[in-house]
């Protein structure tokens, strides 16, 4: 039921579904069995409302959806060797969802923006201010300015991509903790990243699957003082 498909292009670092299209019909609500120690039960619940769980085909998909996954470093055109790759497809396949697979070689993953995540973790952290942390997130992100001045709007140009979808989730994370801890926010001479974060963080999609500001916050909280 799937296709490989091979990209050269391919930006992806890591197992993302590209997109889903196609309006998929929501089933009865599964409530949870009763929490111990209390006398009433639970349902899953998202912002208040009921989750349910979805029980539509592959007829509900208008198109196959695109999975970027690692390639094999010993036989072209196979899969690798990730785990969380075959977890993705494994669950497509049992719920009969169709799918073109993209497959990336690692070795040649793109570097723009790999490096802000971790800068950014090492700033939030930090309780030095002159110990390099922040001109080193600085550094990333006005290199990340640069290449989007040059190739943007998005990382693989005029089409958002599985790299933008990596991406965009950590750049949330770094507005929100370093907002609240730092009192820090991405200045105003990096003008394409904030305009790059100000489309990602107002697409349907990601407004529909973002964690709460203050969930964030508390995530973070054990990193930055402990």
């Amino acid at each position: 039921m799937s296709t490989a498909r091979i990209s050269p292009s391919a930006s992806a670092i890591s197992t993302t579904i590209k997109h889903l299209t196609g309006n998929l019909q929501f089933a009865r609500t599964h409530t949870l069995s009763p929490l111990k120690g209390s006398g009433r039960s639970r349902r899953n619940t998202l912002r208040g409302r009921t989750l349910t769980v979805s029980a539509s085909s592959a007829a509900a998909v208008s198109e196959p959806l695109e999975v970027c996954v690692k390639a094999s470093i010993t036989t072209p055109n196979k899969l690798g060797d990730c785990p969380f790759s075959q977890r993705v497809l494994l669950t497509l396949e049992e719920k009969h969802l169709p799918y073109d697979i993209k497959l990336v070689d690692f070795a040649k993953k793109p570097e723009c923006g790999s490096k802000i995540f971790s800068t950014f973790i090492g700033f939030l952290k930090s309780k030095d201010p002159n110990d390099g942390t922040e001109e080193a997130l600085l550094n990333e992100l006005t290199a990340f300015n640069d290449y989007l001045k040059e190739n943007g709007p998005f990382v693989n140009g005029k089409q958002i991509s599985a790299a933008d979808l990596s991406l965009g989730p950590k750049l949330y994370h770094l507005e929100i903790s370093l907002g609240h801890y730092k009192n820090w926010s991405v200045p105003d001479s990096l003008p394409y990243v904030k305009s790059y974060t100000k489309t990602i963080f107002s697409m349907d999609s990601f407004v529909k699957t973002q964690a709460l500001p203050e969930d964030v916050i508390e995530g973070w909280r054990p990193k930055v003082m402990g």
